[in-house]
């Protein structure tokens, strides 16, 4: 969503993803951004606070080489499940800052959607992001609309193991989510 408008959930965001930002010990660390709401002025303040857009629609597709956080608050399951089968082999370097995964894996378990999320449960570790009462009552109500239902999510696989991949094969189902507004 729009970060630009006064006190909106996108913008506590990207407070977040800055601070996130300071606390990481690269020199700087390499931050893209990518969402298809973004507006020309949103563009330039996200250069001048040191963040690349990402020009092309991924879709989530970003292979990944070392560990890498994704901030993907809010995003549709869709979204998650590329980031996670473009780095299939190396799961064990991506953490994600989003949705529970393991909700999302239980809607695809009571039949009202469809995934790969089962298949990595076993490796999933993951935690609420949590705030309390008292940390709420100082903010806005987008403050909270920004973090509800957000975890950090990680893939544990002992000594490097690697993750069997589903025997379908996921690009095959993925075309139907081309023009699929949610994925967009």
């Amino acid at each position: 969503g729009n970060f630009a408008k006064s006190r909106s959930a996108p913008q506590w965001q990207l407070c977040l993803a800055l601070a996130l930002r300071k606390m990481v010990n690269d020199d700087p660390p390499n931050v893209y951004y990518f969402d298809p709401c973004t507006s020309l002025v949103e563009r330039s303040v996200l250069s001048d606070v040191g963040i690349e857009y990402i020009t092309d629609n991924e879709r989530g597709k970003r292979r990944v080489h070392r560990k890498t956080l994704f901030f993907m608050p809010h995003c549709p399951q869709k979204l998650y499940e590329n980031v996670l089968w473009e780095n299939w082999d190396n799961l064990d370097q991506v953490v994600l800052i989003g949705n529970s995964l393991r909700a999302y894996s239980d809607r695809i378990n009571a039949g009202t959607s469809k995934g790969l999320l089962p298949t990595l449960l076993p490796f999933l570790q993951e935690e609420e992001i949590l705030f309390s009462h008292r940390d709420l009552a100082n903010t806005s109500g987008q403050f909270e609309q920004a973090f509800n239902d957000t975890y950090v999510t990680w893939f544990a696989t002992p000594d490097r193991m690697v993750v069997p991949r589903p025997i379908w094969n996921y690009d095959e189902c993925d075309d139907h989510t081309k023009n699929d507004l949610e994925v967009i």
